[in-house]
């Protein structure tokens, strides 16, 4: 009776931890260090804002934008100093009044992708000629196991094809994908940007795989400025639902990282409140970027230390998700993690037990995406932590199964 009692008021916390609330707090840049009035006509002019002269007891200062995320204050005031050679810094301020709408921010910065168009639905919807030889030619080889033939025939067509031509287009996405599957990711970005960029005539299809692709290297580069950009610019420029999908889940991942930095850019709030946006925005449909949003909001709790939150999302998760493994051994070793650390050993075994005795397929994403390894199979660290956890409670049984595991 008490267990269900327990359920019930999980439950009600929960679902006001899930409600989509304004943020606390909003992010402003403040510019400038001179004619403050003159300023703000100058920037209005250029398109900046939403702008703001905000009275200190030491005098004005002027405001600009308001944002949700400190990232998106931060890429406008690096953008703005670097471009105009003004002085800025990224301001907090408390968002007492709780607005519902945020200005956002408004301004001719410069975007990674450099298109003509504003959206996906400019583009001409181009197809590739069919029964094309080199098309034909193209795809025989990309199947095939003759890779110099295939960069061969690649780099006839794009130097034989005019950048007018849809087929050059095709020819560039493949050649860009050949290099990133290589590992030779500044090679790739030189071709996939063409595609990315529009110089080269390209199917939509092409286009957003190329954008992608481009956010997706940045990330694995470490630039995680350049990835959000690249995202966000995708995200205004895609119409496909599930590749919006796909982009918000990306950033949310980022808003992470950043939040989780040694000198830490925004919050774990903020990728909780992004979570929260891809599940109200996404349809049920796409149960992957569902569930791994999901599975990102439990790990902000994982890191917050706040166990008990933890431990009921990830019960919730594991029970909501039984056939998606990618997803579920991350969440089994949070829902032992946050269990061990409320007290619970036998509940963390039995997630551990569960990560040990299931056989994890290979996984699924797209060969460019998936580290060799297997990144889902988590069977290593569950042995790790079950070692870890069963020698503090004196589980010779538990110390005997990790081991036994780990010796294989």
């Amino acid at each position: 009776m008490l267990r269900a009692f327990l359920i019930v008021i999980n439950f009600i916390a929960l679902s006001s931890v899930m409600a989509i609330e304004p943020p606390t707090t909003i992010y402003r840049v403040e510019v400038g260090d001179q004619d403050l009035i003159s300023l703000e006509s100058e920037l209005e002019a250029q398109g900046w804002g939403p702008l703001a002269l905000d009275q200190q007891p030491w005098g004005f200062r002027l405001l600009l934008g308001e944002a949700e995320y400190h990232i998106d204050a931060l890429l406008c005031a690096n953008y703005i100093q670097d471009t105009y050679g003004l002085p800025t810094k990224v301001v907090a301020i408390e968002n007492s009044e709780g607005k519902a709408t945020l200005g956002g921010i408004q301004g001719p910065m410069r975007k990674v992708f450099k298109v003509s168009e504003s959206h996906m639905s400019e583009l001409p919807d181009l197809a590739l000629p069919e029964g094309d030889p080199l098309v034909e030619e193209i795809q025989t080889l990309q199947g095939g196991t003759d890779k110099l033939a295939y960069r061969r025939a690649l780099m006839k067509a794009i130097n034989d094809l005019p950048n007018s031509d849809v087929r050059k287009g095709f020819a560039t996405t493949r050649k860009g994908i050949l290099e990133l599957l290589d590992g030779s990711y500044d090679e790739a970005l030189y071709w996939l940007q063409q595609v990315a960029n529009g110089e080269v005539t390209a199917r939509r299809l092409d286009r957003n795989k190329c954008m992608r692709r481009v956010a997706w290297i940045f990330h694995q580069q470490k630039n995680r400025f350049q990835a959000y950009k690249a995202y966000r610019d995708l995200e205004s420029f895609s119409e496909n639902e599930l590749v919006l999908a796909m982009v918000r889940v990306e950033c949310a991942g980022l808003l992470m990282e950043l939040a989780r930095y040694k000198n830490p850019i925004g919050s774990l709030a903020e990728c909780r409140l992004e979570c929260k946006k891809i599940l109200e925005m996404t349809d049920e449909e796409y149960q992957q970027q569902r569930a791994t949003a999901e599975l990102m909001f439990l790990e902000t709790f994982v890191h917050e230390g706040k166990h008990e939150i933890a431990a009921t999302l990830a019960d919730e998760f594991v029970a909501k998700y039984p056939d998606r493994p990618r997803e579920l051994s991350m969440a089994l070793l949070f829902q032992a993690y946050a269990h061990n650390a409320i007290g619970n050993y036998v509940d963390a075994k039995e997630a551990l037990l569960r990560v040990l005795n299931t056989p994890w397929p290979q996984s699924s994403e797209e060969s460019w995406q998936a580290p060799k390894g297997g990144r889902w199979d988590l069977k290593d660290t569950a042995a790790a932590y079950l070692k870890d956890f069963a020698g503090h409670v004196k589980d010779e049984e538990g110390i005997a199964i990790a081991e036994s595991y780990i010796s294989q």
